[in-house]
């Protein structure tokens, strides 16, 4: 057998492996980096880097290709973003620190660990979510639908204040209980009065007592409807029953908003 020669044509501007004083080049002229390639890398084993790689094409790993958007820096700390309007990250879909100016959750609270997340079909089709950065752990969410941004929405925890039920609790007095359930605050109590006295029927917390005190009108347990007494509530949260020229049972419950 006689061999053939084989021959082909290259071009000037092609060059297989291309080696400089400062890196390597594959299926280019090297220009930047210890390495720096034109056209797809496939890897099978590990990627490790301790310099600039400079890749054209696609690089892959066991046939997949990786996913090059940097979501942190190289420390691997989030970004941090200052004075911005949250109304303009639509584009930066992934973990941010912000502190934010404009179209918060919470106007005048202006830090929060924001994540991103684009549709594929852009960003007119972009959620929010926004954790508020204090100890108090705070969530919301927002989306924008078809390029508008619909409201803030809270998610609800089992420590949200809404989901707080704290059960009867004693006030002190015998047949004298109180209850917290979210925003509202129930007393319930059995108690007979003595005629021409006050009665104390203990306290709830400050912090669950009318901002500016409150005053109830309560029937006595009786047939006649003209008779009952004033159940004032003071801002500390002491209560009492003001006093009246009768004696009388009274079984009753009252609520209000904090």
């Amino acid at each position: 057998n006689t061999a053939m020669p084989i021959g082909q044509t290259v071009s000037s501007e092609f060059a297989l492996i291309v080696k400089t004083p400062t890196g390597v080049s594959f299926g280019k002229i090297w220009e930047r980096g210890i390495i720096d390639a034109q056209g797809d890398v496939y890897v099978s084993g590990n990627i490790s880097t301790q310099a600039n790689v400079n890749v054209t094409g696609t690089i892959l790993k066991s046939g997949k290709e990786i996913q090059h958007y940097q979501m942190t820096d190289n420390t691997g700390k989030i970004t941090r973003l200052d004075s911005v309007d949250l109304n303009t990250i639509i584009n930066d879909t992934k973990p941010i620190a912000v502190y934010a100016t404009a179209n918060m959750p919470i106007a005048g609270q202006n830090y929060y660990y924001l994540e991103v997340f684009q549709h594929a079909a852009g960003n007119s089709y972009v959620m929010q979510r926004a954790t508020l950065r204090l100890t108090n752990l705070r969530v919301f969410e927002r989306v924008r639908e078809n390029g508008i941004w619909g409201a803030w929405v809270e998610l609800m925890t089992v420590n949200s204040p809404q989901m707080i039920n704290t059960g009867w609790v004693s006030t002190g007095v015998s047949g004298v209980y109180y209850k917290r359930t979210g925003d509202v605050v129930a007393v319930k109590f059995e108690v007979t009065t003595t005629a021409n006295s006050g009665m104390g029927i203990g306290s709830v917390p400050s912090s669950l007592a009318p901002t500016n005190g409150i005053m109830f009108r309560v029937p006595a347990w009786s047939l006649d409807q003209s008779i009952g007494r004033n159940l004032q509530i003071n801002s500390d949260g002491s209560m009492t029953l003001l006093s009246t020229s009768r004696g009388d049972l009274f079984r009753h419950q009252v609520s209000w908003l904090i």
